[in-house]
């Protein structure tokens, strides 16, 4: 049920039931609500595409459902939480739904006990990266990326993009060069990759400050991992 909620009306309600059930065996199991939390926060995403639709009237109900199926996930998540504090996988689910609900500081405090917890966590690391960033704790994200890339990863493509990005806004255009080039050999076919290369060479050759980006760049398509499940016992 579960790898079908997302696509298939009513699998959602039914992958819910199901594990409903099965905390009336195991109560005390943070799995089992930590699942349902995901599964609520699927449905979230999937009423969240809705709400985007032209028509006013299924925008709004989606956007409804939207913040019911947030709340449920919270909740769900909370009560796994509660059950194992140091459960990996319910911890890191609430840190999105704080995001999808644009509470960046619950999500960023989330997404540090994760990573407190399992400092390895490169996926989580670049993800709280961003976090901090978005909430304009800028100085914690270039620090982030910068252990993600000399400590853990060498050739993680998006933390080295984004890391360029914010070189860049420093005005450190050698250090954004280096990792831009580093990314110009592990993938010489993207363009977006070239081009802000090339910009940044050509303003170094002639000693002026390349054209600003307002924000930071799509990131680059590369798989980031999400915590592992792992076994609560």
């Amino acid at each position: 049920y579960e790898s079908i909620a997302s696509r298939v009306a009513g699998a959602d309600e039914a992958a819910i039931n199901a594990f409903t059930e099965a905390v009336k065996l195991e109560p005390f199991n943070p799995v089992l609500a930590s699942e349902i939390g995901k599964i609520h926060l699927l449905s979230a995403d999937s009423y969240a595409k809705s709400a985007e639709q032209k028509d006013e009237t299924k925008a709004a109900e989606a956007a409804q459902n939207r913040d019911k199926n947030l709340s449920q996930a919270e909740d769900s998540l909370k009560k796994a939480i509660t059950l194992k504090l140091d459960y990996l996988p319910a911890r890191y689910y609430l840190g999105i739904v704080y995001e999808r609900q644009q509470n960046i500081p619950s999500a960023i405090a989330e997404l540090e006990n994760v990573l407190r917890i399992n400092n390895k966590d490169v996926g989580v690391a670049f993800e709280l990266a961003i976090l901090y960033y978005r909430n304009d704790q800028k100085d914690q994200s270039l620090s982030l990326l910068e252990q993600i890339v000399t400590k853990f990863d060498a050739n993680n493509a998006n933390a080295k993009w984004y890391l360029a990005a914010m070189y860049e806004e420093r005005g450190r255009y050698d250090d954004a060069i280096k990792q831009l080039e580093d990314l110009a050999n592990l993938y010489p076919d993207n363009g977006a990759v070239k081009q802000r290369l090339t910009i940044l060479q050509d303003a170094r050759a002639s000693a002026l400050a390349p054209e600003a980006t307002s924000t930071l760049p799509a990131p680059i398509e590369q798989k980031v991992s999400n915590p592992k499940e792992q076994n609560p016992l």
